[in-house]
Parts: C-alpha cells; sequence; structure tokens
C-alpha cells in the first residue's frame, strides 16, 4: 500500500537515479564482503538498490540476520511497510533531505559519501529491533544518475535503544558532515 509519504520517497529516489539504457551491471562484491566483516558491530544485512526501478538488484549471502526474510522474499514494498508508523515521516524527510544532497553533488563526488540514518524496523517475527542504515552510492553515470547504491541494515538495538531519528553525512574522504 503507498501512502503519500512513500509516494514521496518513491520520487526523490526517481529523481536522482534517472534510467538510462545500460548493459547489465556488474559489480565484484566479494571485496565489500570482506569489508564488512570486518566493520559490523551486530547483525546486519546488505543490498545493491536501483533507486530509478525502485528495485534490490542483488542481497547478501547472509541475508536475513537482521529483517529475518530470505533473500527471495525481499522487496522495497516490503522494507517500507515494515518501518515503525512513527518513524516513516521522520524517514521520508531524510530521504528527501538525502536527495537533495546527492543532487547538489559534483559528479565525481557521489560515490565519495555515504548517507546513515536509524530507525525502528518490524521483523517477520512481529518485533521492532533499532536498524542503522547506512548507504552509499557505488555506481553512477557520467552524468550524476544513481545506478547502484549499497544498503546496509545493522540492528543496533542490544548497543543503542532506540532514543530519536539521526541523520549524517559522510565523506569517505575524511571529512564528516551533519
Amino acid at each position: 500500500m503507498k501512502t503519500p509519504i512513500l509516494t514521496d520517497i518513491y520520487r526523490n529516489w526517481e529523481e536522482i537515479g534517472r534510467f538510462k539504457s545500460r548493459e547489465e551491471l556488474q559489480l565484484d562484491l566479494e571485496l565489500y564482503k570482506k569489508l564488512l566483516d570486518i566493520v559490523r558491530v551486530g547483525d546486519s544485512d546488505h543490498f545493491l538498490f536501483d533507486p530509478f526501478l525502485r528495485k534490490i538488484v542483488m542481497t547478501s549471502v547472509m541475508f536475513g540476520n537482521v529483517v529475518v526474510l530470505r533473500p527471495e522474499e525481499l522487496d522495497v514494498d516490503y522494507l517500507m511497510n515494515n518501518i515503525h508508523p512513527e518513524c516513516l515521516p521522520v524517514l521520508g524527510d531524510f530521504e528527501a533531505t538525502v536527495a537533495e544532497f546527492k543532487k547538489s553533488l559534483p559528479n565525481d563526488k557521489l560515490t565519495k559519501y555515504k548517507s546513515r540514518y536509524n530507525y525502528r524496523f518490524r521483523t517477520k517475527r512481529g518485533e521492532y529491533v533499532h536498524i542503522l542504515q547506512q548507504s552509499n552510492t557505488v555506481l553512477a553515470d557520467e552524468d550524476g544518475a544513481v545506478l547502484r547504491n549499497l544498503v546496509i541494515h545493522t540492528d543496533i538495538l542490544e548497543i543503542a535503544p532506540f532514543q530519536r531519528m539521526k541523520l549524517s553525512f559522510i565523506d569517505l574522504e575524511g571529512e564528516h558532515r551533519s
């Protein structure tokens, strides 16, 4: 079920990820998997996301640690419809801010920033977990269209009980922007 908030979120994704004809995109995720294992602070899942198509195009082999789903069950609507109702409006504002931030960057900087924010998410078992979502554009075209984002969900409930939502932007080359 699409709500006005979800419609706005989806429109923001389309704005930053214009569709262009292109050959099948191939990414070597082995390096990402190794790096993620090193920096994980809790159970985490990761996937590649095509913002224009609103489609998850690849999931981690271990997917299901956080959202408790098999990879073939996962789609964007499922994720969006299981965000805690109190968190969804704030998440909508965050996604609009992320889209504006990405549109303001020069093309060569798109892959150099990640966004991160937290929210509550209902698992398939019906319980809420506290998710830290980190997203980084890993592939963009020469016109600045976002083709693929690497999204990491980490369950941080044990180390940070949910209090409030916060959005940050981090320059992967060293500068921290909030």
